[in-house]
């Protein structure tokens, strides 16, 4: 069994598995899926508002709390 905290194994073990059962042109076709860099970055990046210092200590706040739940 992996430890699912250990995200390297974690990673290894999954892309291990990819490659078993999907081969390595597979499991290269099914990580293209998740591939989110679609649409324009340019225009989508002026179109976001900038967070405030307080969303990012929260969002700081709030990331620190699950790195200590693991």
């Amino acid at each position: 069994m992996v430890d699912l905290k250990d995200k390297k194994e974690l990673h290894r073990a999954g892309m291990e598995a990819l490659e078993k059962a999907l081969g390595p042109v597979g499991a290269l076709e099914f990580l293209g899926f998740f591939n989110y860099n679609n649409g324009d970055y340019t225009e989508e990046k002026y179109e976001r508002s900038e967070p405030s210092i307080e969303e990012i200590r929260e969002a700081i706040k709030v990331s620190r709390e699950k790195a200590e739940a693991m």
